[in-house]
């Protein structure tokens, strides 16, 4: 008759009795000590991404991927969406010289936000013994705007700008105006937006 050595059978109760637990109650410690798992635990980036759900500390700096510095099969996470800015544009695509100036509007419905705009005139040639074609700078605008206000931004053309926008219009030369409108919001998100203007007498 074989004798079992009782330190044997006790062994193999103690470790029936862990997997159990394990299975039976996985809150208990004994069944969260298999999610408090360390980067050396996996063998490669990819198997430690997956296991970022059920342990956060594998992402040391908070950038969404578990334990870079392991070899690859590498997984990395989706990364995050960029910041927008709502924005509503308005501005006419003809507009008059006249006034001296192109108007634009610019609302931001969800926040407050802050508007810049830009531009310049493009003046084509008149007559045989004018220059060349010459290029106009407006002056830069910036508006800040309250949540849900509308604002106007004008940009308005100095006086040689005016007179060569006359003298051009008045030869039936096309002259446009091009302006580059830029909204940012407190968290730096911008929102960029082109205008072409045509102007008329």
């Amino acid at each position: 008759m074989k004798y079992v050595d009782f330190k044997t059978v006790q062994a193999m109760w103690a470790l029936t009795l862990v997997i159990v637990t394990v299975l039976l109650f996985p809150g208990t410690a004994i069944g969260k000590a298999s999610t408090a798992a360390t980067c050396s635990s996996f063998p490669n980036q990819a198997a430690a991404q997956d296991a970022l759900p059920q342990n956060p500390k594998l992402d040391g700096d908070g950038d969404g991927i578990a334990c870079e510095s392991l070899p690859c099969p590498c997984s990395t996470a989706d990364p995050a969406p960029a910041p927008v800015v709502s924005v509503v544009f308005g501005g006419k695509k003809v507009q008059s010289a006249k006034k001296g100036s192109v108007v634009f509007t610019v609302k931001c419905p969800d926040e407050d936000c802050t508007a810049r705009a830009s531009g310049n005139v493009n003046v084509p040639k008149v007559g045989k013994r004018a220059s060349l074609a010459r290029k106009f700078k407006l002056k830069r605008v910036k508006k800040s705007l309250a949540v849900g206000q509308t604002v106007k931004l004008k940009l308005k053309f100095s006086k040689k700008t005016r007179a060569a926008v006359r003298r051009a219009l008045k030869t039936r030369k096309k002259v446009k105006v091009k302006v580059k409108i830029t909204v940012t919001n407190a968290s730096g998100a911008a929102k960029s937006k082109r205008y072409t203007v045509k102007l008329k007498r």
